[in-house]
């Protein structure tokens, strides 16, 4: 069969398609797999996060990484002996400005981040060659703390001209489990976060793969000398001291907090004995964690939380509005400095006569939390003349008026004459 010239050049132009698409299609279905991250600048960075309840984190607290010289089993690796010691590093990480970076919040709870930069630049290496160690954190004794199990593997690759391409691989998480290693990031992409730090867009920017992350169990406040504590007094001379006096209590937990309801009751505070309802029963209230939850207190008697306050608890406190009693209130929040409320029940408004008052506040067991709410009633002053003192002022009034009397008819006498 005789092929024409335009049916080949047809033909050829056909496969040369095929094989243009099907370049693309296999390009599409098999990229080019990524290049493993690497430090060329002689410098890794250690990456230490403290999560927990806001009022729990510490100002400062010590953790501490050990370098231990590994042996591989690969083309060019050192034995242990020609590795060089690496110090044990120190990360201190807290609340305070110098011991963060940045700060993520979480309702009653925040994560802590901060960052430590490891010069490996200024090690002696006595050779070419594959260098590596093994990095943990060393498990400490602080009460409450959970510390990271993770462990990571830097390997050093020296080369004859002098230059380091540094990698970090882990090999167990937080948890200490771990089946397959993983090459990760050695720097964060931008070292310094937004300022100021507090909640930035991209929070993982900031930190390397190279991550140690602990957390601080959050338990429950125990004695009544720190349990949350709010107590009611009545003022005036003519103040109601019978009548209950409304308030509402919304409680935010610590996320890791497994509990779901935390448990008052309400005492005289006169005799610091449990106060009875009319039926003679004892008057107990159980809150649940981000409902609002309602409870009644009248002169001298306080509610204090006896079981399930998670410590760092944070929580608002609005009492109803009493027409002619003016509210305020002075809260203490773990044994800090005494806050005035500003605000009306609304938490908009300026407190007044009549329109209640809300505060807010965080229990935790670094001291006393107590709510101190007043309502006072302005004295009233009496109209007219009391019928007690009306004896008393005929007696005076009787001879004034006689007196003036007289005067007048002696003018008048005066004047006739």
């Amino acid at each position: 069969m005789r092929i024409t010239e335009r049916a080949r050049r047809g033909a050829l132009s056909l496969l040369a398609a095929i094989a243009v698409a099907g370049a693309a299609t296999l390009g599409a279905a098999s990229p080019a797999l990524a290049e493993p991250p690497t430090s060329t600048t002689g410098k890794v960075t250690i990456t230490k996060t403290l999560a927990g309840a806001t009022a729990s984190l510490p100002t400062g607290e010590d953790f501490t990484f050990t370098f231990t010289p590994k042996q591989l089993n690969e083309p060019g690796a050192a034995t242990e002996a020609d590795t060089p010691k690496i110090d044990a590093k120190t990360i201190t990480i807290g609340i305070d400005k110098s011991n963060h970076i940045m700060v993520e919040n979480s309702g009653a709870s925040a994560t802590l981040t901060k960052n430590l930069e490891v010069d490996l630049s200024t090690l002696k290496f006595p050779h070419a060659g594959v260098y590596a160690w093994t990095v943990t954190e060393t498990a400490g004794g602080a009460e409450g703390y959970v510390y990271s199990k993770a462990q990571y593997v830097v390997r050093v690759y020296r080369d004859n001209e002098g230059n380091n391409t540094i990698t970090v691989e882990q090999e167990k998480d937080d948890k200490g489990t771990g089946e397959n290693s993983t090459k990760v990031k050695p720097n964060p992409d931008k070292p310094d976060p937004d300022t100021p730090g507090v909640d930035p867009k991209n929070p993982d920017e900031h930190k390397s793969g190279f991550i140690f992350n602990n957390a601080i169990k959050t338990g429950t406040i125990t004695g009544t000398d720190k349990d949350l504590k709010v107590s009611k007094e009545v003022i005036g001379k003519y103040a109601d001291r019978t009548r209950g006096f409304g308030f509402k209590l919304t409680l935010t937990k610590p996320a890791d907090f497994e509990g779901t309801t935390a448990k008052a009751k309400v005492y005289d505070s006169a005799t610091g004995q449990p106060a009875k309802s009319d039926q003679g029963a004892e008057i107990t209230y159980e809150f649940t964690y981000g409902q609002e939850g309602a409870f009644t207190l009248k002169h001298g008697q306080y509610l204090q939380f006896e079981d399930g306050m998670a410590n760092g608890t944070t929580y608002v406190l609005i009492e109803d509005g009493v027409a002619t009693y003016t509210a305020a209130a002075k809260t203490v929040s773990g044994g800090g400095q005494p806050v005035e409320a500003t605000y009306a029940a609304d938490k908009q408004s300026a407190i007044a006569s009549g329109n209640g008052v809300s505060t807010a506040g965080t229990a935790s067991t670094k001291g006393a939390n107590t709510n101190e709410v007043t309502n006072t009633l302005e004295d009233v002053t009496p109209t007219g003349i009391a019928i007690s003192v009306l004896p008393y002022a005929v007696m005076v009034l009787v001879p004034v008026a006689a007196a003036a009397a007289w005067v007048v008819s002696r003018r008048r006498n005066g004047e006739g004459a």
